[in-house]
């Protein structure tokens, strides 16, 4: 029986951020579980975070995420760092919502709230999808 090694968390999402980023925007939507696509891309953070460890279950990676950031992400653990990441339960926004955003929107929204839990250890969709509203009108 062989080992799988299991990469860590912060390796994890980098390599999520770096495979959205080169991605299509249009390819970002929360509401639609496509991985893996005829075209090998994903569609929701759960789907995107499976490209990135093809050879692991969205369980592990939930577990990996959750050993890592769940204290973090809600003292009280009301919500799981996978479920407030993969489901917005944290947020105001449900995926149905984020997914009529404009495709850029979701695109830098998707890349803001994998760095920022990478930075400070929470997931922050309303920020996320703040700061991308931003940075698209700053760009225009």
């Amino acid at each position: 029986m062989t080992s799988q090694t299991i990469p860590s968390a912060e390796a994890l999402i980098k390599t999520t951020i770096r495979n959205i980023q080169g991605e299509s925007a249009r390819l970002v939507k929360m509401s639609n579980w496509s991985y893996p696509t005829e075209c090998g891309t994903a569609r929701c953070i759960g789907g995107w975070m499976m490209a990135a460890w093809p050879n692991h279950s969205l369980g592990m990676i939930a577990n990996v995420l959750n050993n890592a950031y769940s204290p973090l992400c809600n003292p009280a653990i009301e919500f799981s760092a996978s479920a407030s990441l993969f489901y917005m339960y944290s947020s105001k926004w449900d995926v149905e919502e984020f997914d009529d955003l404009p495709a850029e929107w979701r695109q830098r929204a998707a890349i803001n709230v994998l760095q920022r839990l990478l930075d400070t250890g929470k997931v922050d969709w309303d920020m996320a999808i703040a700061s991308a509203a931003d940075e698209a009108q700053a760009d225009a």
